[in-house]
């Protein structure tokens, strides 16, 4: 299902927004739907970046502890 929404854009924006619709074969509000997918897809990317950094700095502190303590108990 489809809501209508009624916006303003600035005028110099118009032809961009045609232009798009032009190049990618779709209407106005085709071109709007597709903008708000990529922004939405790129900040779940971004999240799912940052998520997977911040479990990747965990494990490397995770191993560092394993390698010490066999490290130490070695060195005994």
């Amino acid at each position: 299902m489809a809501q209508k929404f009624t916006i303003s854009i600035p005028d110099e924006l118009v032809n961009t927004l045609d232009s798009l619709a032009i190049a990618w074969k779709t209407t106005r509000s085709g071109v709007f739907a597709r903008l708000l997918q990529e922004t939405e897809r790129k900040c779940l990317e971004k999240e799912m970046e940052e998520g997977y950094k911040a479990m990747a700095e965990n494990d490397v502190e995770l191993y560092l502890l394993a390698q010490a303590e066999v490290v130490l108990r070695i060195a005994d």
